[in-house]
C-alpha cells in the first residue's frame, strides 16, 4: 500500500466528515456517511487483493475502527445510558454492522474478496456505479 492510499484512509476514517466521527463526536446516525465509508471500503478490499501483509499503522487503525464503530452501535442498542445517536434506526445499524464486520473480515483475509458478493453488489453507492457502466 502507498503512503497516499494509507493518508487516504486516515482521512477516510477519522476526519470530521467521516461516519466514525459522526458517531463517536458528533452523536448522530448517519448512512449516507455510512454508505461512503463501507464503499471506500468495498474498493480498499478489492485494491489490496492479493496482498499478504498489511501496512502496520494500517492495521491498527482498521482495527480501532472496527473496534469503535461496533462498539458505538452495541452501545446504542443495549444501553438506556447517556450516549443516545440523533437518528439512529435499530433495524439499519444491525444491516450495517453486519455488512460492515462482513468486509471487516475480507480486509484481515478471513474471507476471500468477491466483486459478485451480495454484500459488496448491494451497497448503493456500488449500485450507481454498476449502472453507468451498463
Amino acid at each position: 500500500m502507498t503512503v497516499r492510499k494509507y493518508g487516504e484512509c486516515k482521512d477516510i476514517f477519522w476526519d470530521e466528515m467521516s461516519f466514525n466521527y459522526s458517531l463517536e463526536e458528533l452523536c448522530i446516525w448517519d448512512i449516507e456517511k455510512y454508505w461512503s465509508l463501507e464503499y471506500f471500503l468495498i474498493k480498499l478490499c478489492a485494491s489490496l487483493q492479493g496482498n499478504e501483509v498489511l501496512y502496520r499503522k494500517f492495521a491498527a487503525d482498521l482495527y480501532y475502527l472496527g473496534h469503535s464503530i461496533n462498539n458505538l452501535i452495541t452501545n446504542q442498542m443495549h444501553s438506556s445510558e447517556c450516549h443516545i445517536l440523533e437518528k439512529f434506526n435499530e433495524d439499519e445499524a444491525c444491516e450495517c454492522r453486519d455488512r460492515f464486520n462482513h468486509i471487516m473480515k475480507i480486509l484481515w483475509g478471513r474471507i476471500p474478496f468477491d466483486f459478485h458478493d451480495y454484500m459488496i453488489t448491494s451497497n448503493p453507492l456500488i449500485q450507481d456505479e454498476l449502472n453507468l457502466s451498463r
